[in-house]
């Protein structure tokens, strides 16, 4: 099972082993599932929610104001990702 894997379309794999002893006589099996994750690459760039942000800030702001927040989703991780640009010293 060697084959190209995109664990955002399919995460895990469920296959089933089955062990026979088919020269003797009675023939007896057994069967294991064993489940094969899919590990991710970090091959998808982030998407952001808009194509440009703007923020505004006051010239006498204190420091900790929030200037703007940034939304991106990054289909390699599960949920959104966040920025929160402030003003620091």
């Amino acid at each position: 099972m060697f084959f190209l894997q995109d664990r955002e379309k399919t995460s895990f794999y469920d296959i089933i082993v089955t062990a026979s002893n088919s020269r003797s006589t009675p023939v007896l099996s057994t069967n294991v599932t064993v489940r094969i994750n899919v590990e991710d690459e970090n091959d998808n760039p982030p998407e952001f929610n808009a194509s440009s942000y703007q923020g505004r800030v006051s010239e006498n702001a204190t420091i900790g104001v929030v200037v703007a927040r940034v939304f991106a989703k990054d289909p390699d991780e599960v949920g959104a990702l966040s920025l929160l640009m402030v003003i620091s010293a």
